[in-house]
Protein backbone atom coordinates (compact mmCIF):
# COMPACT_ATOMS: atom_id res chain seq x y z
CA UNK A 1 0.00 0.00 0.00
CA UNK A 2 1.47 3.55 -1.05
CA UNK A 3 -0.11 6.54 0.51
CA UNK A 4 -0.18 9.44 -1.60
CA UNK A 5 -1.46 11.87 0.81
CA UNK A 6 -2.09 12.08 4.14
CA UNK A 7 -3.14 14.70 6.05
CA UNK A 8 -3.52 14.86 9.80
CA UNK A 9 -6.88 16.72 10.82
CA UNK A 10 -8.19 17.66 14.08
CA UNK A 11 -10.32 14.50 14.17
CA UNK A 12 -7.71 11.71 12.58
CA UNK A 13 -5.98 11.56 9.23
CA UNK A 14 -7.47 11.44 5.82
CA UNK A 15 -5.74 9.59 3.14
CA UNK A 16 -5.92 8.68 -0.14
CA UNK A 17 -4.60 5.64 -0.82
CA UNK A 18 -2.76 4.14 -4.64
CA UNK A 19 -2.83 0.35 -3.89
CA UNK A 20 0.19 -1.51 -5.24
CA UNK A 21 -0.21 -5.24 -4.75
CA UNK A 22 -3.49 -5.05 -2.72
CA UNK A 23 -7.32 -4.58 -3.35
CA UNK A 24 -9.31 -1.73 -0.82
CA UNK A 25 -10.39 -4.99 1.33
CA UNK A 26 -6.75 -6.18 2.42
CA UNK A 27 -5.69 -2.04 2.55
CA UNK A 28 -8.73 -1.74 5.30
CA UNK A 29 -7.88 -5.08 6.99
CA UNK A 30 -4.30 -3.62 7.21
CA UNK A 31 -5.57 0.06 8.50
CA UNK A 32 -8.44 -2.00 11.32
CA UNK A 33 -5.39 -4.12 12.30
CA UNK A 34 -2.68 -1.20 12.65
CA UNK A 35 -5.41 0.88 14.36
CA UNK A 36 -8.78 -1.28 15.37
CA UNK A 37 -10.45 2.16 16.12
CA UNK A 38 -9.73 3.42 12.99
CA UNK A 39 -13.33 5.01 10.94
CA UNK A 40 -12.35 4.23 6.97
CA UNK A 41 -14.97 4.75 4.51
CA UNK A 42 -13.92 3.51 1.16
CA UNK A 43 -14.56 4.83 -2.45
CA UNK A 44 -14.58 2.16 -5.27
CA UNK A 45 -15.64 1.60 -8.75
CA UNK A 46 -16.35 -1.75 -8.03
CA UNK A 47 -20.45 -1.60 -7.10
CA UNK A 48 -20.51 -5.59 -6.55
CA UNK A 49 -23.22 -6.05 -3.46
CA UNK A 50 -20.38 -8.84 -2.47
CA UNK A 51 -17.80 -6.69 -2.26
CA UNK A 52 -19.81 -3.70 -0.23
CA UNK A 53 -20.45 -6.59 2.29
CA UNK A 54 -16.88 -7.77 2.26
CA UNK A 55 -15.74 -3.97 2.94
CA UNK A 56 -18.91 -3.15 5.82
CA UNK A 57 -17.77 -6.86 7.52
CA UNK A 58 -14.05 -6.03 7.42
CA UNK A 59 -14.67 -2.77 9.36
CA UNK A 60 -15.56 0.02 6.96
CA UNK A 61 -18.56 1.99 7.83
CA UNK A 62 -19.29 3.19 4.41
CA UNK A 63 -18.84 2.09 0.94
CA UNK A 64 -19.36 5.00 -1.70
CA UNK A 65 -19.16 4.18 -5.35
CA UNK A 66 -17.55 6.42 -8.14
CA UNK A 67 -18.24 8.61 -9.66
CA UNK A 68 -18.65 10.46 -6.40
CA UNK A 69 -20.66 13.71 -5.61
CA UNK A 70 -19.72 15.93 -2.86
CA UNK A 71 -22.72 15.79 -1.37
CA UNK A 72 -22.65 11.98 -0.93
CA UNK A 73 -19.58 12.26 0.36
CA UNK A 74 -20.13 14.99 2.50
CA UNK A 75 -23.41 12.93 4.18
CA UNK A 76 -21.44 10.10 4.63
CA UNK A 77 -18.20 11.97 6.39
CA UNK A 78 -21.05 13.46 8.96
CA UNK A 79 -22.66 10.08 9.67
CA UNK A 80 -19.20 8.41 9.88
CA UNK A 81 -18.04 11.13 12.72
CA UNK A 82 -21.27 10.61 14.05
CA UNK A 83 -21.31 7.32 15.13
Amino acid sequence: MKSASVARTGIGRLGFLRLDGMDGIDALKAIRAADPTATVLICSSDRQTFRQDEARDAGAVAFLTKPLTRERLSDALFRALAA
